[in-house]
C-alpha cells in the first residue's frame, strides 16, 4: 500500500477477487460460443455447420456454471434466489437505487430456456434415431424427441425454421447478457478504471475473440480424435479470430490513449498500476494474448497452420483473461481516495482461492462431457441442413 489511502481499505484492500475476475470470463464464452453458433442457424453460413452444434452446447454449459463464482463469492450463498423475489428494477421512496445486478438473473434463466429449447430441437431427429438403436436409454431419448417416432421432411423443415427464430432471438440476448457485465461495471462511479461507457463495448467484443479461441482449440480436440477434422473449418474460424483480435486491439489502444491523453489527476495511480504494479498482466494482455496471436493469423505461411492456429487461439483465451483480471482486480488496486494504490495476493485455498476458481472450470468439463455424449456434435441432422439429408 503506498501513499494516502482510506482506512477501512487496509482491513480488505480487495473486496472482489479471483471469482469475480472469472465471472466476466465466463459470461465471455458464453456469448462469443453462441454468436458464432448462430453464423449458422441464423445467418445461414453452412461452413460454420459443423462446429455450430459444439458451440451451442459449450456455451449452455458454461451457461450453467456462469452463477457459479457469485454465488461462491457471496457470504450467505442461501438467499441467491432473493435477486429473483426483490430485484429493485423500479425506484421507490423506500428503495431509490435500482439494481442493474437483478438483470443478471431474469436474463440467466431466460437464456436457459432458449437454449435448452433450441438444443432439443437442433438434436430432435438425431434423438429419434437414437431411440431406435439405445435400449438402455430408449425412455430418454424419446422425452428429448419430444414424442416423434419417424423423421420426416416436414418434422426437419418445421425444426429448422423453429432454431433459426430462436438463433436470431439469441443474439441480441447473448450481446446482453455479456454487455451488462461490462455496463455494471462502467457505471461504478467511484472506480476511475471503470467508470466508462466503453467498457460494455469493449467487454462484448473481447468475449466474442474469447469464444472463438475456446471454440477452435474445443472443435481440433473433438474433430481430431472422431477425425472428422475439416480444416476449412478451423481456417475460417481463424479469420474470424483475426478480425475480432484487431477490432479488439483497437478499442483497447483507444481507449489507453484516451486515458494518457485526457491525464485527470488520478493519471499517476492509472500510469503506476498499468506499467509498475501490473505489468505483467499487461504484457500478456496486449502482447502475448493480443498482439502475437493478430501477428500468427496474419503471415500468409502461418495462416494455413493449424499448429499456429491453435497457438493464437490459447494465447487470445489468454489475453482475454488477463484483460478480465486487470479490470476486476486492478480497478480495485487504485484507492477510492484515487491518490494512493493497494495491493491483491490470491489466496490457493479457501472459497476466495485459486482452487475454488479451477473447481469452477472443472465443474464445467465435467457438464461438457455429459452432455456431449447425450448430444453427439458430429450427429448427422445437426451437422446436416436441417431440411434435407444430413451430412
Amino acid at each position: 500500500m503506498e501513499q494516502f489511502i482510506y482506512p477501512n481499505e487496509m482491513a480488505q484492500p480487495v473486496i472482489w477477487g479471483v471469482l469475480i475476475a472469472i465471472y466476466p470470463y465466463i459470461t465471455g464464452l458464453v456469448a462469443g460460443a453462441f454468436i458464432v453458433s448462430s453464423l449458422a442457424y441464423a445467418l445461414g453460413k453452412t461452413n460454420y455447420k459443423k462446429i455450430a452444434g459444439i458451440a451451442v452446447l459449450l456455451s449452455f454449459t458454461l451457461l450453467l456454471i456462469a452463477s457459479l463464482p457469485l454465488i461462491a463469492d457471496l457470504k450467505q450463498p442461501d438467499r441467491a434466489w432473493e435477486i429473483f423475489t426483490r430485484p429493485h428494477l423500479i425506484a421507490t421512496p423506500q428503495y431509490p437505487n435500482v439494481s442493474p445486478m437483478a438483470v443478471f438473473g431474469f436474463l440467466l434463466i431466460s437464456y436457459i430456456i432458449l437454449m435448452a429449447v433450441e438444443i432439443i430441437f437442433i438434436w430432435r431427429a438425431d434423438m429419434v434415431e437414437k431411440a431406435k438403436q439405445n435400449t438402455r436409454l430408449k425412455p430418454l431419448y424419446k422425452l428429448l424427441s419430444l414424442g416423434a417416432r419417424e423423421v420426416t421432411e416436414n418434422m426437419l423443415r418445421r425444426d429448422k425454421k423453429i432454431v433459426t427464430v430462436l438463433a436470431f432471438i439469441g443474439i441480441p440476448l447473448a450481446a446482453l447478457f455479456h454487455a451488462y457485465v461490462g455496463f455494471l461495471f462502467g457505471s461504478i462511479k467511484a472506480r476511475i478504471l471503470w467508470a466508462t461507457p466503453f467498457m460494455a463495448v469493449d467487454f462484448l467484443v473481447s468475449a466474442i475473440v474469447s469464444g472463438i479461441a475456446i471454440l477452435i482449440i474445443v472443435y481440433y480436440a473433438f474433430a481430431s480424435y472422431a477425425k472428422k477434422l475439416d480444416k476449412g473449418v478451423v481456417y475460417g474460424l481463424a479469420g474470424l479470430l483475426a478480425w475480432t483480435l484487431l477490432i479488439d486491439l483497437a478499442l483497447k489502444g483507444t481507449d489507453e490513449l484516451y486515458r494518457a491523453y485526457h491525464r485527470t489527476a488520478s493519471w499517476p495511480y492509472l500510469h503506476a498500476l498499468k506499467f509498475e504494479i501490473m505489468v505483467a498482466t499487461g504484457i500478456i494482455e496486449f502482447i502475448i494474448g493480443g498482439a502475437i496471436p493478430l501477428i500468427l493469423l496474419l503471415i500468409p505461411r502461418l495462416r494455413k497452420n493449424l499448429l499456429a492456429i491453435l497457438t493464437s487461439s490459447f494465447l487470445a483465451l489468454l489475453g482475454v483473461l488477463a484483460y478480465r483480471w486487470n479490470m476486476v482486480i486492478g480497478g480495485q488496486i487504485i484507492s477510492r481516495t484515487e491518490q494512493g494504490l493497494l495491493w491483491y495476493n490470491m489466496p490457493i485455498f479457501g472459497k476466495e482461492g485459486l482452487i475454488a476458481a479451477l473447481s469452477i472450470f472443472a465443474a464445467g468439463v465435467f457438464v461438457f462431457t455429459i452432455l456431449s455424449w447425450i448430444f453427439p456434435w458430429d450427429g448427422k441432422y445437426a451437422t446436416g441442413d436441417m431440411g434435407g439429408e444430413g451430412e
